[in-house]
């Protein structure tokens, strides 16, 4: 069984020398078709390269909607414990699960 899944999508904007000062975790001007191609686009980036395990993908977006791949990071973000706040999940947990080969 395979679950690819978005937990969270963040705005990160606000940053001094390339260091995020504020993230919100609801961009408003993004509509929710937006965001349904945004995780699209973060999971076939996982596939493709077949990754497993906790992640994030980062992308710039336009003020059009537009969005324009950036990073992927191969590890969990120091900001996980926001996420796991908001989604109720324990990605340390899911991550030693994954690694040690368990199909979640």
């Amino acid at each position: 069984m395979e679950i690819s899944c978005t937990c969270s999508k963040e705005d990160c904007s606000v940053q001094r020398r390339h260091q995020k000062i504020l993230k919100n975790h609801h961009h408003f001007f993004l509509i929710i078709k937006s965001e349904s191609k945004l995780a699209d686009a973060a999971v076939l980036a996982a596939k493709t390269v077949e990754y497993t395990g906790a992640g994030t993908v980062e992308f710039i977006v336009g003020d059009d909607s537009s969005f324009y791949f950036m990073e992927m990071n191969t590890r969990l973000q120091v900001e996980h414990p926001v996420t796991e706040m908001i989604t109720g999940l324990d990605l340390v947990e899911l991550q030693l699960r994954i690694a040690a080969g368990e199909k979640t």
